[in-house]
């Protein structure tokens, strides 16, 4: 009888070890970029805006190449709609992180700033990446609206995994305002 436990025993982590073998990640959070703390910002807009809100520089503590996946907001009301998420190389604007801006970067300033998808964006190992990226936020209602964190997901050494990533965004949203302007420049 003991023989028949062991058997099974045995062959249940061959099979546990063939599962994981088989390219399944772990399901909670890994962290490959260093996460972003001590910032915090606070802007207004209206709800007619789209507002341009930039996550923290991208450094990969890792020893492996990251390639993004997507950026998502996390645990925001359901009158805070992303837009859009944009990388922008950091040679191209001379800016290393956008705070905040407002107005429509990718239809208004293409021949400036050259849009690029998500995807785009591969991070080398022990390395911070030569894009910045800009969360397109748009608001439906008037309000005081934290959004604190956003969630990253990646590609590294065959797996797909996902991080959180701190932005502390207080955005104080009114109706009308004439006193902000209805466009940003370009960077």
């Amino acid at each position: 009888m003991r023989r028949k436990l062991r058997a099974l025993g045995a062959s249940g982590l061959l099979a546990a070890a063939a599962v994981l073998g088989a390219g399944c990640s772990p399901a909670g959070e890994q962290a490959v970029f260093t996460v972003a703390i001590g910032q915090s910002n606070v802007a207004t807009a209206r709800t007619t805006d789209l507002a341009d809100l930039g996550v923290p520089d991208l450094y990969n503590q890792s020893g492996q190449t990251v390639r993004l996946l997507g950026v998502s907001l996390v645990a925001v009301p359901s009158a805070v709609r992303l837009r859009r998420v944009t990388a922008y190389l950091h040679s191209q604007t001379g800016v290393n992180v956008l705070g905040y801006a407002l107005g429509d970067f990718v239809r208004h300033c293409r021949r400036q700033m050259t849009p690029y998808p998500v995807s785009g964006v591969v991070v080398p190992p022990h390395a911070y990446a030569r894009w910045y990226l800009v969360l397109s936020v748009t608001f439906a209602r008037p309000g005081r609206y934290y959004l604190g964190q956003v969630r990253i997901d990646y590609a590294t050494g065959g797996q797909d995994g996902w991080q959180y990533q701190n932005i502390h965004y207080t955005m104080i949203i009114t109706v009308h305002n004439s006193k902000l302007p209805n466009t940003t420049e370009c960077l």
